[in-house]
């Protein structure tokens, strides 16, 4: 395929703009549609990038979420001769991007971004899709200001649907026999079979990048991605140790259900996203609840230590 220049029309109607990224399987550039709003195309490089843009734009046609960019167009553009989708401009920035160390409230705002990212993986797991490749490039966090209050919140919308499998059918393999279609450390190390789709898989790509989210490295780490996987089998990864200081009952209590969530078998991780997601937020709710309390009796002592010495101060000064 010839070097694709900005300002290059798409399908006839959609104008690059910017480069946004670019992997084997092809580039993805913000460009303007014909009532200058902004859209992201992603054009396929090589046959076998074709081939999955093609499954991704199948995918993406299955699901209707306002955490998944919307499908707007698909199709063979005339003059780069190739396979292209077009999707809405997903708004944020990637989480591997991020740095939990800065945020103050970086567990409270970890509780917010598994219940979004499971409520999305449910949603498209009932669709009849795995996502199979979900890892922090991927997830996009947009942090939401509100006027009405001094706090904000994070906003979660999950990109990318090229390797996502259907769970109803037999699919022909697009990757060579050898290699693992995925990212090392996220990917479930089922996949290292080709095993049949399944949610599990995805359930434990959710509690490798909440790992990541909270100590701000993958939960495995080995040379090769071949080694990586031998390690995921195992089930064996570094310990625990978040960016911030957390109490030692509630970093062992986390450190527990993300064990279990990275179970190498399938059947140890928890039945379902949301279970995950309500089980680390159960954790998390509890920990801030016993720091407010012990942060209101803190005050408490200080309060009834200052009447003490008032009141010692005012005996002395009045004997």
């Amino acid at each position: 395929m010839r070097e694709i220049e900005l300002g290059t029309p798409i399908l006839g109607r959609y104008i690059l703009k910017a480069r946004l990224g670019e992997g084997g399987q092809g580039t993805v550039f913000m460009a303007v549609d014909e009532d200058q709003q902004n859209v992201a195309v992603k054009i396929a490089s090589g046959k076998e990038g074709d081939d999955r843009l093609r499954l991704e734009a199948d995918r993406l046609s299955r699901i209707n979420l306002p955490s998944v960019p919307c499908l707007l167009d698909a199709g063979v553009d005339p003059v780069l001769e190739c396979f292209c989708i077009v999707t809405e401009l997903a708004l944020g920035a990637p989480m591997s991007r991020i740095q939990p160390r800065r945020r103050r409230d970086a567990w409270v705002y970890g509780a917010s971004i598994a219940a979004q990212l499971a409520a999305t993986l449910e949603a498209v797991h009932a669709a009849g899709v795995v996502v199979r490749d979900l890892h922090p490039d991927n997830v996009l966090l947009a942090e939401n200001l509100s006027k009405d209050s001094p706090g904000s919140s994070i906003s979660v919308r999950l990109v990318d649907f090229g390797l996502a499998r259907r769970t109803a059918e037999d699919e022909t393999r697009l990757t060579d026999p050898r290699l693992v279609a995925g990212t090392p450390g996220f990917t479930a190390p089922e996949w290292v079979e080709d095993a049949k789709p399944a949610p599990a898989a995805d359930i434990y790509s959710l509690g490798a990048v909440m790992f990541y989210w909270f100590t701000g490295r993958p939960p495995f780490i080995s040379q090769n991605p071949e080694t990586t996987y031998a390690v995921q089998m195992s089930s064996f990864h570094p310990p625990f140790v978040p960016l911030q200081r957390w109490p030692e009952s509630t970093r062992k209590a986390v450190e527990k259900l993300l064990n279990q969530t990275l179970a190498s078998e399938p059947a140890r991780r928890p039945e379902s996203p949301s279970s995950f997601a309500r089980q680390l937020e159960k954790i998390l709710e509890r920990s801030v609840s016993r720091q407010r309390r012990n942060q209101r009796l803190v005050a408490l002592f200080l309060g009834l230590t200052a009447v003490v010495w008032t009141t010692v101060y005012w005996l002395t000064w009045n004997s």
